[in-house]
């Protein structure tokens, strides 16, 4: 004879059934969660290799001209100023004191820069002890004055040292009189002012130079 269903069977396999769906719909709850945790970290991850400089924790080259181009849009010519600075003989800090030494006197001069910007501004760690640094147009001279007051400070770490080991930076200059260039030229402007410098002063720290229209001229002669 067919086996009768009771209420009490009945009433365990609904309970049963809703709680392996409880179960089921919970994991999958669980698993969403998961894939949506794992996107975000890779995200993060892929963000910080495309975009975060690994020795400063900064810009690097690729976030900088993205951030320099968006604040150079539709500006008045002569807005900014692109400044490349290299450090000179940073070599023998490697050669010295070791590549750990050196890729921290890297981060060091960074923040120093980033201390010193003004809003609107940025700066980054371009390629190895070169750095370019996007600030607001001033006159010539205190341009001058402003990168040697950074290069002073960079340089403060000495002040208690009875060895002193002092810093100096070439330094070139772009006014940027013709924004709506490629990234690319305009950078190309500041390096071949700054590969240009030819003086040096014993009581300074920077030298610079700023791009000129020989220079200009020199460029498109080379073309």
């Amino acid at each position: 004879m067919p086996t009768k269903v009771t209420h009490t069977n009945m009433d365990l396999f609904i309970k049963s059934t809703i709680v392996i769906n409880s179960a089921i719909f919970l994991l999958f709850l669980f698993l969403i969660a998961l894939i949506i945790f794992m996107y975000h970290q890779n995200r993060k991850k892929l963000e910080e290799l495309t975009f975060v400089d690994p020795v400063t924790n900064g810009m690097n080259r690729i976030h900088f001209e993205m951030g320099a181009l968006q604040l150079l849009q539709n500006v008045p010519t002569k807005s900014y100023a692109l400044v490349s600075l290299d450090i000179q003989k940073f070599k023998l800090i490697n050669d010295t004191f070791g590549s750990e030494a050196g890729n921290q006197t890297l981060k060091y001069i960074h923040d120093i820069l980033q201390a010193h910007l003004q809003d609107g501004e940025l700066s980054a760690r371009i390629t190895a002890d070169n750095f370019n640094i996007l600030i607001r147009t001033m006159p010539q001279k205190q341009i001058v004055a402003r990168t040697e007051n950074i290069m002073k400070e960079i340089n403060s770490y000495n002040d208690h040292l009875a060895q002193k080991y002092f810093l100096t930076a070439s330094v070139g200059i772009y006014i940027v009189d013709e924004p709506n260039l490629n990234f690319i030229a305009i950078q190309d402007r500041a390096t071949v002012a700054r590969k240009n410098v030819t003086h040096t002063y014993a009581d300074h720290f920077s030298y610079c130079q700023f791009y000129s229209n020989l220079e200009r001229m020199r460029l498109i002669r080379e073309k």
